[in-house]
């Protein structure tokens, strides 16, 4: 009696299982790499996974491409020595924001003030932060900003957003071109005196 109730323990304790590791969000598209925590094995192992979106591997740790905004049922089946274990995990992939402003070309002299409005759009959360990058060295956060460029050039303006999941998006446009103020000298010859008749 003694000897079947250590055989059972041990069968217990020898009772294959496993769980998956590895981040189960994030921002359309995006790849994700998975792993798992395997107990219980007592020989070599194998592994079947399905990432919920059509793709499948063999692998110990996978890494799946996940395109479109939805939610996944991930899950992977071990097998060792004729015992199996699986896992599930729903994986979660957001769309993300879209950042945009109006790029159309502009001509001006220094000191050129210009207005930077956002026009972008959100995705499956709210914008949380704006960045505007005005392509002379200096930056500034905001929805909308002005900016006074003091010195000639081209300059490629750039806004990055990112919004309440973590997931950013960026937009660049050589829109400025900034010339310096020409000078105006203005001279006279000798004075010339006028004489009524």
């Amino acid at each position: 009696l003694l000897l079947g109730a250590f055989l059972i323990q041990l069968s217990v304790l020898a009772q294959l299982s496993v769980s998956i590791t590895g981040n189960f969000n994030g921002c359309a598209p995006q790849l994700l790499t998975f792993g798992c925590n395997v107990t219980g094995a007592n020989g070599e192992l194998s592994y079947s996974w399905s990432s919920g979106n059509g793709d499948v591997s063999l692998l110990a740790g996978p890494t799946f491409s996940y395109i479109s905004a939805g939610h996944y049922n991930l899950s992977v089946t071990v097998e060792c020595n004729g015992q199996t274990a699986t896992a599930t995990r729903e994986v979660v992939i957001f769309n993300g924001p879209t950042a945009l402003f109006n790029d159309s070309t502009v001509i001006g002299c220094t000191p050129y003030t210009h207005e930077f409005r956002s026009l972008s759009e959100t995705g499956d959360a709210a914008i949380t932060n704006y960045l505007w990058y005005f392509g002379d060295g200096n930056s500034m956060r905001g929805q909308n900003r002005r900016h006074v460029y003091t010195s000639p050039g081209i300059f490629t303006v750039s806004l990055e957003v990112t919004d309440a999941n973590g997931c950013t998006d960026i937009m660049h446009s050589q829109m400025l071109t900034v010339s310096k103020s020409p000078s105006v000298t203005i001279a006279a010859n000798d004075a010339q005196w006028c004489v009524a008749p």
